[in-house]
């Protein structure tokens, strides 16, 4: 009895993940409730057609799994979060296809459902902002910065919803192991009066300038009026695992633009998993370029 509820429990974890009816009764989803465990939770799944033929991988809590089972053996993975390094996923006329990338292998599947591709792709990539960041570039782990500094307020009230009213800057990195600086675009979200966050992936230049010294300026220009706010700012990994998740959930929601409705130019780069960068503040200068006299506030901590 304790075993059918089990089954029964991990046959419907399937079905909310977008398995049909009858993809659960596959030979790899009829297979898998004897490796999962009674404490583990499903959290997404595809099916598709494989290398050698047709696969489940599945996300949980715990693990990535991926199965093929024929009928005289079974080809098992089993994955940990910190070993995944992406997950890409296309629609191909009514079906999608998915490849998960790993540091050894990829995993790629096509004819999966398109909902189930898309509740995978986004499962992997919230999870991938809970476990350890592999850079694969550089072929290491990235370390939390220590950040323990005074947290610097934002001036006034002008200066607070200015920035909180606009959601795009140019943040500006240093990396200082080949001693450069770049700047890119990005959107940004205030975070009470005191952080900034801004979504961005492990391999690129802006991650990899954060975990080289956290040097960071963050510039912000209102079109159409004459306010800008300079910040300059320690810039480290978000470490708290709800709020990575509440940051990355708001920060992939489609904008509107000149072209159209699109998520932000950051979930189009392929290489990489989804990091929260975190700006701490030392220094703020807002002014209002409209006023006799400039409203400028230079404060340092």
């Amino acid at each position: 009895m304790k075993d059918y509820k089990h089954t029964e429990r991990v046959r419907k974890q399937l079905q909310e993940a977008g398995l049909g009816s009858f993809t659960v009764l596959r030979a790899e989803c009829r297979f898998l409730p004897s490796i999962i465990y009674h404490d583990e939770k499903i959290g997404a799944a595809v099916y598709g057609l494989g290398p050698d033929g047709w696969c489940l991988v599945v996300a949980t809590d715990k693990r990535v799994i991926y199965l093929d089972k024929k009928p005289f053996f079974v080809t098992k993975d089993i994955l940990t979060y910190d070993i995944v390094s992406g997950v890409t996923s296309n629609q191909l006329g009514m079906f999608a296809s998915v490849t998960l990338l790993t540091r050894g292998k990829q995993y790629a599947l096509r004819f999966v459902n398109t909902s189930a591709a898309a509740t995978f792709t986004q499962y992997i990539e919230s999870r991938r902002l809970s476990g350890g960041q592999y850079d694969q570039r550089s072929g290491r782990y990235y370390e939390e910065l220590n950040d323990s500094l005074v947290i610097m307020d934002i001036p006034n009230k002008d200066a607070t919803e200015f920035i909180r009213n606009n959601d795009v800057g140019v943040l500006s990195t240093y990396d200082d192991r080949d001693d450069t600086v770049s700047g890119a675009v990005v959107h940004y979200v205030l975070d009470g009066d005191s952080y900034l966050y801004v979504l961005t992936k492990s391999a690129s230049r802006k991650a990899r300038s954060v975990m080289s010294n956290g040097k960071s300026a963050l510039t912000i220009y209102e079109p159409g009026s004459m306010k800008t706010a300079q910040i300059q700012a320690i810039a480290s990994l978000e470490a708290d695992h709800k709020k990575q998740r509440d940051i990355f959930d708001h920060m992939i929601q489609e904008r509107s633009y000149s072209e159209g409705s699109y998520r932000p130019p950051v979930t189009s780069l392929k290489e990489g998993t989804y990091v929260i960068v975190k700006l701490t503040p030392t220094s703020i200068i807002f002014t209002d370029y409209s006023k006799e006299n400039i409203a400028q506030r230079d404060t340092h901590s």
